[in-house]
C-alpha cells in the first residue's frame, strides 16, 4: 500500500484492533490510545521509591505512569521485584530525556513479567502524557532504558498513537499448508482414534 506493506491482526474469532505499516526498515505500529489521569498513589506503590514522585497517574486500566525528577533516576532505579508485586498495576516509570523527548521503563512483576525490554502498549499512554506535557503534537522521541534498550518515535492522531521503531531482517522462512494435506493427517487421526478403542473394546 502506497509503496508499502500494511498489516491486519486477528485472533481466531476477531480482528484486533492493531495496524501494522512499512516503509524501508521502518514499521509503525497503529495502537488505541490510552486514557491518562492523575490518581492518588498506594502506600504499597510509593513504598518503592525513595524519593516521592513528581506525579502519579493512572494508564488505562492496568497501569501506573511514575514521572521521576530526571533521566538519571530512571535509568539508576533499582526494582524490588518483590515490593513491586504487591503492587495492583504495573509501574511505568518515565522522565524527560536528555537526547530524547521522555525515557522509561516498565515493570509488570505482578502479571509475571518482571521488567519489559520494549513496552509498545506501555507508550500508548506516554505519549498522550509528553504530547500533552510538551505541548507537542508532532512526533516524540522516546527511549526505554531496559538492561537492551529500545528507540520509539511516538506521534498522537486523534484518539490513537503511532509508534514506529526501525527493524533489522533476522530471519525469513515459508510455510505452505496444502488442503490434502490436512485431510490425509484428520483421516489418520481418526484411524489412530478407531484402533485404541478397538484396543480398549478388547480388554
Amino acid at each position: 500500500k502506497n509503496q508499502g506493506y500494511e498489516m491486519r491482526w486477528f485472533t481466531p474469532t476477531v480482528e484486533v484492533d492493531l495496524i501494522v505499516t512499512r516503509d524501508g526498515s521502518r514499521l509503525t505500529l497503529d495502537f488505541p490510545g490510552r486514557a491518562v489521569e492523575s490518581c492518588e498513589p498506594t502506600a504499597e506503590l510509593l513504598a518503592n521509591f525513595e524519593v516521592k514522585p513528581k506525579e502519579v497517574l493512572h494508564s488505562g486500566t492496568g497501569t501506573y505512569i511514575v514521572v521521576l525528577e530526571s533521566e538519571e533516576q530512571v535509568r539508576n532505579y533499582i526494582p524490588d521485584f518483590q515490593k513491586l508485586s504487591r503492587v495492583d498495576r504495573c509501574v511505568n516509570i518515565t522522565a524527560l530525556g536528555k537526547n530524547c523527548d521522555f525515557v522509561s521503563r516498565f515493570f509488570g512483576p505482578n502479571i509475571g513479567l518482571p521488567e519489559d525490554s520494549v513496552t509498545g502498549s506501555a507508550h500508548c499512554g506516554l505519549a498522550i502524557y509528553w504530547s500533552k506535557c510538551l505541548e507537542r503534537p508532532d512526533e516524540l522521541h522516546a527511549i526505554q532504558l531496559s538492561s537492551r534498550t529500545g528507540e520509539i518515535y511516538c506521534r498522537v492522531v486523534g484518539d490513537r498513537v503511532l509508534l514506529s521503531g526501525f527493524v533489522v531482517q533476522y530471519m525469513q522462512g515459508r510455510i505452505t499448508i496444502r488442503r490434502w494435506q490436512n485431510t490425509i493427517w484428520s483421516s489418520l487421526m481418526r484411524v489412530i482414534l478407531l484402533f485404541e478403542r478397538f484396543i480398549m473394546m478388547m480388554q
